[in-house]
């Protein structure tokens, strides 16, 4: 969790709980599309696997209930090649 404090200031996008639950937070890859992604993320300390994404333009729904939302996305490349991208959603 100390770490997870730690990345939350690099990558964030804020939200409203008023408009978050018609909103979506879109990926964009400069270069090559990912041949996948899968998502985790990590909210009160508890994991929750395979949040959904959109696989046609990588839109993930923002979470509708107040909190920061940690999230993880496993990405495969199409050469074979894996990254992990950390990011936080946060709906106030």
């Amino acid at each position: 969790m100390e770490i997870l404090e730690a990345l939350e200031d690099l990558n964030g996008f804020e939200f409203t709980s008023a408009v978050a639950e018609h909103m979506y937070v879109r990926l964009v890859f400069f270069g090559e599309n990912p041949e996948s992604i899968y998502l985790s993320y990590v909210s009160d300390g508890v994991w929750q696997r395979e949040y959904p994404i959109d696989s046609a333009d990588y839109s993930i729904k923002v979470p509708a209930d107040k909190g920061i939302y940690n999230f993880f996305a496993y990405i495969t490349w199409e050469n074979g090649d894996t990254e992990t991208i950390f990011f936080d959603i946060t709906v106030q």
